[in-house]
């Protein structure tokens, strides 16, 4: 019996910000439990690498990784996880190993016991498997999670350099959906002082793209029916944090940048850039958008190729103005990869925000 490898995320943890969108979209091969041992795994990966020609290739190298690093992962579905993580390796030892202890990022690991305290096999290319299963993650426990999420979760990581490593990760989301975790991605780099932040990491050992032959788009849907909830027109300029809840059971979180032009008729424009809720002022936006509004405050943006880290979605949001602090409405549409999902069911509800402060909390995923 292999040792034990599970990982107790604090109770405070929970659900990744799809995406599938969260996902686009917030989530995590189904990993066994049980007895397995550790170079069993391994050696499934490593058969894995092998038979995967259509992945990119990551080229690794032996190093000594011994000590502390910031990890960035993004998990198929779009969960945006930081985790703080310290390595010992033992490369005398043969077979050599590395010893593994994990925090969230917003620990302190010289406090906090850690979530996850693991052994692994490292092979003579500097490849190596780290286990967290389960991993239970609870509402607002990390940026953008506002529902419990429990998953199995295994990274694969290669060695680039003494203050780099990355890989792509397995697993299986179980709650709030089962959802294959295949195509989550996640890269650490060195932090042995302890300054970095989650955002100062890629999130992959590719951060400017595999190029893979470009975005998936699929033909418009049909336009949710918002008739039942009351709009009127107003200024929306400004910064909004907006919570969606995609396909009834993914939650995410995004920061929309809106400028509104009122028109003689009443109605009007508005134009803007979505990014993610936790990306810094001055990041490059997912996506930039102009679209008309209504004289009562009703309009509709069309995203039919909307990327988020490894997750592409055709995203089509339709919106009521129920103030001036206050927009919501219902979503259609499909994320393409990592997994197929339609967006059917989506709703969302956006309040006024200062980027640099904290995130709101308590924000409403639909209209009320």
């Amino acid at each position: 019996m292999a040792p034990d490898r599970s990982l107790s995320w604090p109770r405070s943890l929970s659900s990744l910000r799809l995406l599938a969108l969260a996902a686009l979209l917030s989530l995590l091969p189904l990993v066994a439990g049980g007895c397995r041992g550790a170079a069993d795994d391994y050696t499934d990966f490593l058969e894995r690498r092998q038979s995967a020609g259509a992945d990119p290739e990551v080229q690794s190298t032996l190093q000594d990784l011994s000590g502390r690093w910031m990890l960035h992962a993004l998990l198929a579905g779009g969960l945006d996880l930081g985790l703080r993580v310290e390595l010992r390796m033992d490369l005398a030892s043969r077979p050599m190993t590395v010893h593994a202890r994990m925090w969230l990022a917003a620990s302190n690991p010289d406090v906090d016991a850690p979530v996850a305290d693991t052994d692994s096999p490292v092979a003579s290319d500097g490849t190596f498997v780290l286990h967290a299963e389960p991993l239970v993650l609870a509402a607002g426990s990390t940026p953008g999670l506002n529902s419990a999420v429990r998953a199995n979760v295994v990274l694969l990581a290669a060695t680039q350099s003494t203050s780099d490593w990355c890989g792509t990760a397995i697993g299986t989301v179980e709650q709030p959906l089962m959802l294959d975790l295949a195509g989550s991605t996640f890269a650490a780099r060195r932090d042995d002082a302890r300054v970095l932040a989650v955002s100062d990491v890629p999130l992959s050992c590719f951060p400017h793209g595999s190029g893979d032959g470009g975005l998936v788009e699929t033909p418009r849907p049909m336009s949710p029916d918002l008739s039942s909830v009351s709009s009127a027109a107003a200024d929306l300029t400004g910064n909004w944090i907006l919570d969606a809840n995609l396909a009834q059971s993914l939650p995410l979180r995004l920061w929309a940048s809106l400028v509104y032009v009122p028109s003689a008729d009443g109605g009007g424009s508005l134009d803007g850039a979505l990014r993610r809720a936790i990306d810094p002022p001055g990041s490059v936006a997912l996506t930039t958008f102009s679209t008309p509004v209504t004289p009562d405050g009703r309009f509709e943006l069309w995203l039919p190729a909307l990327a988020i880290g490894t997750t592409q979605a055709s995203v089509l949001l339709v919106g009521a103005t129920r103030s001036a602090d206050v927009f919501c409405g219902a979503g259609a549409g499909r994320v393409h990869k990592p997994i197929d999902l339609d967006l059917m069911g989506t709703t969302f509800g956006a309040v006024r925000w200062t980027p640099g402060t904290a995130l709101p909390a308590g924000v409403p995923d639909r209209c009320q």
